[in-house]
């Protein structure tokens, strides 16, 4: 019984969702995520599960980019149709494959 409460508790923590940026950083909360049409959604929808800088650590194309929008649909992203587009489109132009990651 404990090992399955041990479980959940661990679970619960893995999912735990990222602290809001602070009103007063405005544009400069998020500075790996360049700025363009869907980052404000990207930080928004993407951001309810985890940090919304955590597409800059990878890099796709268009296809790519809907296939990881996909799974997350699948485990719970709410947004519509639009924004999801919306969405991939701006993480494929700001992070598309052969772009070096930022050290």
């Amino acid at each position: 019984m404990a090992a399955i409460a041990l479980c959940f508790s661990a679970d619960a923590f893995a999912q735990t969702k990222p602290a809001a940026a602070p009103a007063a950083a405005g544009k400069n909360a998020y500075p790996l995520l360049p700025a363009g049409a869907g980052r404000d959604t990207e930080i928004r929808v993407c951001g309810q599960c985890h940090t919304p800088e955590r597409p800059a650590t990878q890099r796709h194309d268009l296809d790519g980019w809907n296939d990881i929008i996909d799974t997350m649909m699948q485990n719970g992203a709410t947004a519509s149709d639009a924004e999801f587009d919306q969405i991939a489109l701006y993480l494929s132009k700001s992070f598309p494959p052969g772009k070096p990651l930022k050290k």
